[in-house]
């Protein structure tokens, strides 16, 4: 959608359980832009490899002799095999595929051949690392970090994100499409029915978004007065980071980093949520709790007040992720689907806390509303506002103003699903004007053959009609010879002539007369 929660319309069906709109957004969104594939602390000592998931492809990160995290693709070059199942960790001074023994460096140059002239090392991936957090981008094609990034950096300069360590991890695996996860993060609109926990220790609508440059979206939400962060009884079991101001120590920033990566930054620690498409219905999410060190090295110290919390708030969300994905399957949700009525989002400057708040505006349906004014017909994308002739991955992030990272996601995952079916049938009713002119529907019935059938479908209709000419002339033939048969089998009447006479002049007199014309009641007799 490209209009305010409230106002607009979601995806349609299509977009959470297709496999074709499944395949297309692995590549869309993980494959051509930037993924955060976990923390560069997973990968603490030389010699270290991790096997993961990175939209379709399989990814090896290791850490080199020089300490720096290198990435390839996880696939031995002799038989393309994987180097390392996904999902494992292992240790070691080389690569060694476990078929036929192949070995690579660290670096990924082919170290052990057999039965081959010219050595081929492993294929690479591009790797950066932002904040101890360790981002890959498949195509290689995709702006560097810090610019895909764009103000987050300086909004989460305070919590200091690359000096924390992981104290916890958990994982779940839902049944449920990935983008509905990811809806239900970026709205509190349930949580007093969903989170009591939760709205005791934060107002559920003190929700607010930044206006800010980046491929990101979030803002802060406020704690209770007498609260120091998220736990069940609003108390900290550990020490709080020590460069947040009195103002961030009173808030909780919940930020969407890209497609995959969700952080909301407490007082005292950092929640992470990593998620993975594994199909239309399953969607992987790993949890980790980021602490300070001072914290974790303290003693007595115990993650379980922040873990338990999230934990039990996790398994809240999932349930009714899991149910709305039920939902959407149903044969009622046909139609799009219609997001919570929440009243408008917030959207907050982040370089002045004293600027007034502002309610996101309407957005045009010819283009996309922006913090400070609407763009025009006409006007270059690059310039402000986002093409609605082409999907978000084609632009800059740095040109795409915060209301349209709002709805990126839903809103352009609806190109594709027009185009995965011709239309055959009668015209379906028209489509809001926001879809491009590609993604629309043909306004006329798709007829059996037309221009855009390929030569095999021409020559096999031209032989289907002529097959079915001469069944249908061959049936023409025997039910005429069946005619004539049964007139010539009735007996002959008095003062008629012969049988075999009379057949043939019933056939071609007996209903005219000499003259042509037909003849009259009674007259047959006169006729003959």
């Amino acid at each position: 959608m490209l209009r305010p929660f409230g106002e607009g319309e979601g995806l349609p069906r299509d977009a959470y359980v297709s496999p074709a709109v499944h395949q297309w957004e692995l590549g869309a969104f993980l494959d051509d832009a930037w993924v955060c594939v976990g923390r560069a602390q997973a990968l603490d000592q030389v010699g270290a490899q991790r096997a993961i998931r990175a939209g379709r492809e399989g990814v090896l990160l290791v850490r080199d002799r020089s300490g720096e995290i290198r990435g390839f693709f996880n696939v031995c070059r002799h038989r393309a095999h994987e180097l390392v199942q996904v999902g494992e960790c292992v240790r070691g001074g080389q690569i060694r595929c476990p078929y036929h023994g192949w070995v690579y460096e660290l670096d990924g140059a082919l170290r052990g051949q057999r039965r081959e002239q010219e050595p081929r090392g492993l294929v690479p991936v591009r790797v950066e690392i932002w904040r101890g957090f360790v981002f890959v981008n498949l195509s290689g094609a995709a702006v560097p970090l810090a610019e895909w990034l764009g103000d987050l950096d300086a909004l989460t300069a305070a919590h200091d994100l690359g000096s924390l360590q992981i104290a916890a991890t958990h994982s779940y695996e839902l049944v449920a499409n990935w983008k509905l996860v990811v809806e239900n993060y970026h709205e509190c609109y349930h949580c007093p029915l969903i989170h009591p926990q939760l709205c005791r220790v934060s107002p559920p609508g003190s929700g607010q978004n930044y206006a800010g440059a980046g491929a990101w979206i979030g803002g802060p939400m406020q704690l209770m007065a007498d609260v120091e962060t998220m736990s069940f009884d609003g108390k900290s079991g550990g020490l709080p980071l020590p460069r947040l101001s009195a103002e961030q120590r009173r808030s909780v920033f919940y930020y969407g980093v890209g497609a995959n990566l969700l952080l909301s930054l407490h007082p005292d620690y950092v929640l992470t949520h990593r998620l993975e498409p594994l199909a239309p219905d399953r969607t992987r999410v790993e949890c980790q709790w980021l602490f300070h060190p001072d914290a974790i090295a303290a003693p007595g110290f115990s993650p379980a007040y922040a873990v338990d919390f999230w934990d039990m708030t996790n398994r809240q969300d999932w349930r009714a992720v899991e149910r709305a994905a039920r939902g959407v399957v149903a044969r009622l949700s046909a139609r799009r689907v219609r997001p919570a009525r929440a009243g408008g989002l917030r959207v907050r400057d982040p370089r002045g806390p004293r600027l007034p708040r502002r309610r996101l505006g309407p957005l045009a349906r010819d283009g996309v509303a922006q913090a400070g004014g609407e763009r025009r017909r006409g006007e270059s994308p690059r310039r402000g506002g986002i093409p609605t002739t082409c999907p978000f991955g084609h632009v800059p992030w740095r040109a795409r103003p915060a209301a349209a990272r709002l709805v990126a996601l839903r809103s352009l995952a609806c190109a594709p699903a027009a185009r995965l079916r011709p239309h055959i049938g009668p015209p379906r009713p028209a489509e809001p004007a926001i879809l491009p002119p590609h993604a629309r529907p043909p306004p006329y019935r798709v007829h059996r053959v037309d221009r855009r059938c390929s030569g095999v479908d021409r020559v096999r209709h031209r032989l289907r009609e002529e097959v079915d000419g001469r069944a249908r002339a061959g049936a023409d033939r025997q039910q005429r010879a069946r005619r004539a048969a049964r007139r010539a089998r009735r007996p002959a009447r008095a003062g008629d002539p012969a049988g075999a006479d009379r057949g043939r002049l019933r056939g071609r007199h007996l209903r005219r007369g000499r003259a042509g014309r037909p003849l009259r009641r009674g007259e047959a007799g006169q006729a003959l």
